[in-house]
């Protein structure tokens, strides 16, 4: 289950290609490629037998959009998944030397309950992890996606979250 670099941008190349062609809501697609990031940063031991574990599929920075963080009873799908769910809840697989991340969740969030992003940071910034939430006061599940001012802040916020960890580029910089 761990995935590779590659099989991540194939996640991904496909999670935006069946939004285009369905023309669903972007939260869903979204919200799944927000679990995966931080999957690939947090499920280790997960490996399928046989799986090429040479190249680390861990990332240097993880950007998260109020992404189910939690598959406990308190979070979000533990019906679903059933008596594994901490295997694959990022709160509960938080450790030290994880990615730095930023976390944007709207307090008003029913969908994946704010409870558990703040939970997820303390427990990250406790295992001396670097990981900032962002909190929009009311917001609900995909509050970014329904007010433009919203997602150019998240942008902006992104960009320079990443430039703090040494990443430069964007659109016609270097």
């Amino acid at each position: 289950m761990n995935l590779r670099p590659t099989a991540l941008v194939l996640a991904l190349v496909l999670t935006y290609a069946r939004y285009a062609e369905a023309q669903a809501t972007p939260k869903k697609s979204l919200d799944y490629v927000g679990q995966l990031a931080a999957g690939t940063a947090l499920f280790d031991g997960v490996d399928e037998a046989g799986e090429d574990t040479s190249v680390s599929c861990i990332p240097n920075a993880v950007v998260l959009f109020f992404p189910v963080i939690d598959t406990s009873v308190a979070g979000y799908g533990s019906k679903k998944i059933g008596p594994r769910w901490q295997e694959i809840s990022p709160l509960h697989r938080v450790r030290p030397g994880a990615p730095p991340t930023i976390l944007f969740h709207g307090s008003g969030d029913t969908v994946t309950p704010f409870s558990g992003a703040k939970t997820f940071r303390d427990a990250m910034v406790k295992a001396g992890n670097r990981c900032e939430l962002v909190v929009d006061e009311g917001g609900q599940h995909g509050y970014l996606y329904r007010d433009r001012g919203h997602y150019e802040d998240a942008l902006r916020r992104t960009e320079a979250f990443l430039a703090s960890l040494g990443f430069r580029g964007g659109p016609g910089r270097p």
